[in-house]
């Protein structure tokens, strides 16, 4: 998962910088983001919209907010690519961490990202 996440990584920066700053609202996205595939976790460190690193595990200094959730809740995700409904209490297995204030208000940049991820899976 973390050679996908790499790709993530450039994708993000290069081909789709733009519409992840302008669509995906990601313009002023600093901080770190944990994306947890069932017991694995992966974190995403941002910087004014780009992804500055990529790691297997958290930071010790722990990470902002995230997504969490089983294999099963990510595989969901990969087949039907709409991470909004991947984190309904009704529908999905996955939910956000951390910093709820901070992940509520990068939702459509977690959303872009999403989308970013499940077209290199």
């Amino acid at each position: 998962m973390l050679d996908k996440l790499v790709l993530v990584q450039e994708k993000i920066n290069g081909e789709e910088a733009e519409q992840f700053k302008t669509e995906g609202l990601g313009e002023y996205l600093t901080g770190d983001v944990a994306l947890v595939i069932g017991a694995q976790p992966y974190t995403l460190s941002f910087h004014k919209g780009r992804i500055i690193e990529v790691i297997k595990g958290l930071p010790l200094t722990g990470v902002d907010f995230g997504v969490a959730g089983p294999v099963e809740g990510w595989q969901e995700l990969f087949e039907h690519r709409n991470l909004y409904r991947a984190i309904a209490p009704k529908h999905g297995k996955l939910h956000l961490q951390g910093n709820m204030v901070k992940a509520m208000g990068n939702l459509n940049c977690l959303g872009y990202l999403a989308k970013v991820l499940c077209s290199v899976i």
